[in-house]
């Protein structure tokens, strides 16, 4: 704590008579902030603040400032020794202070009021003071979110906006501290933080508002883009996700582009429109040219356009970059089983006899690649996401081993796929 001399009783401005009972309480919540004792300089200071006569005098906030300062600089110190012996019980103690306590944020929207009266500048330091609560402020919200205190951390931080517009000039010192960590903090980054408050709290609107502000300002997280996407198509509103995500396209470093094509490339499937997506999916893969994923998606879209021989190609490109793969190896199979059905479709659809038996021979032969595929597919390993490949892959077995003349491989897969 600084040390003030009390202005007004030093320069005698005031006679006796003139020095009303609210004024006294001014005088008394100084005095107690020089002896430390801010619990009674609070309560002595809130008077004041309350009363005509003092409540729209600089000095009266800088006090109460002060007060709540000390109040909280006390009891958080205090909290925070006891943490040194790790004990749960007092971590706890420590962590539900930082997030529940309305010291601090008393004491900055107090520094708040003091530069907004401060017409004199009698107080010209309130704005120093109002840095250190607003970086602490900062700690104290991002300290409340990993703590899963999000209505807390939410708060904290919407007082550290409001004491960061505040600063006028002083601004610049919070700038200079945030760039100069490791790594630096972007001043946006809080808004993404108070999005993701809002989330867990079920405010969608704010949370939209809150992520298309960043993205209007070319915030270069992908977190941004693909969550305000989601929220769109949530509402039906592709267009506006499509916006979303080509606006991250243009902000965003190319190391950081490659989520939010495939999110993109995803929407064009769920279109159907596949000129599109393939545009998308060969964008990505420039991108990112170790994603297998792409690869296989790419393929998968010439498939659909029974292009074959293209197809073919880009597995084989995504084979000599990983070829272990489950996702490949059954996309790969489950072209082969495509092609056995087109053949197929040609041996019923065939005038002649002998093209008839042509074709099913090709299909039947193209099938039995397949199975040897799908059933490799199947020894490999395996993650929650490829579960419909997993279907497909059941299915197409056995279809194929009954065709195959297989009854029995037929009836295992048939169960198999059953079970899903």
């Amino acid at each position: 704590m600084r040390t003030y001399i009390l202005l007004i009783a030093a320069a005698g401005l005031f006679t006796a008579g003139e020095t009303t009972a609210q004024h006294s309480k001014v005088t008394s919540a100084w005095s107690y902030l020089q002896t430390k004792d801010y619990d009674k300089a609070r309560d002595a200071i809130n008077q004041a603040a309350q009363n005509d006569d003092t409540k729209g005098e600089a000095k009266t906030w800088f006090y109460r400032a002060e007060a709540y300062d000390g109040i909280y600089t006390t009891t958080s110190s205090a909290l925070k020794a006891k943490t040194k012996s790790n004990d749960p019980a007092a971590v706890k103690a420590y962590n539900d202070y930082i997030a529940t306590n309305t010291d601090l944020k008393e004491a900055a929207a107090s520094y708040r009021k003091t530069i907004e009266l401060d017409a004199k500048r009698d107080f010209p330091e309130s704005k120093d003071l109002l840095v250190n609560d607003a970086l602490t402020l900062y700690n104290d919200a991002y300290t409340s979110y990993n703590n899963k205190k999000f209505a807390e951390s939410l708060d904290k931080f919407k007082d550290f906006q409001l004491s960061y517009n505040a600063l006028g000039d002083k601004k610049s010192t919070i700038d200079k501290a945030f760039s100069s960590v490791n790594p630096p903090i972007d001043i946006r980054e809080i808004k993404l933080y108070m999005a993701g408050c809002a989330l867990q709290l079920k405010d969608r609107e704010q949370a939209m508002q809150l992520l298309q502000e960043l993205a209007d300002s070319k915030y270069p997280n992908q977190v941004v883009y693909l969550n305000l996407s989601k929220m769109y198509l949530r509402d039906n509103d592709t267009a506006k996700a499509l916006v979303v995500l080509d606006k991250g396209l243009n902000s965003l470093p190319d190391s950081m582009k490659s989520p939010v094509l495939v999110e993109k490339l995803n929407i064009y499937l769920g279109q159907g429109k596949a000129p599109e997506a393939i545009a998308v999916a060969e964008a990505a893969i420039k991108q990112d040219p170790k994603n297998i994923s792409l690869y296989v998606a790419l393929a998968n879209l010439y498939a659909h356009q029974k292009q074959y021989d293209k197809s073919k190609e880009i597995f084989a490109k995504a084979a000599a970059i990983g070829g272990n793969n489950f996702a490949l190896a059954s996309s790969e199979g489950l072209l082969k089983y495509n092609m056995g059905v087109d053949a197929f479709n040609q041996s019923i659809d065939a005038k002649a006899s002998a093209d008839q038996d042509k074709y099913l021979a090709q299909a039947k032969s193209t099938w039995k690649d397949a199975v040897k595929d799908l059933e490799n597919a199947l020894t490999l390993p395996r993650s929650s996401t490829d579960q419909q490949n997993l279907k497909d892959d059941y299915d197409a077995l056995s279809k194929m081993y009954y065709h195959l003349d297989d009854p029995v491989n037929g009836k295992k897969y048939k169960d198999l796929f059953s079970q899903l």
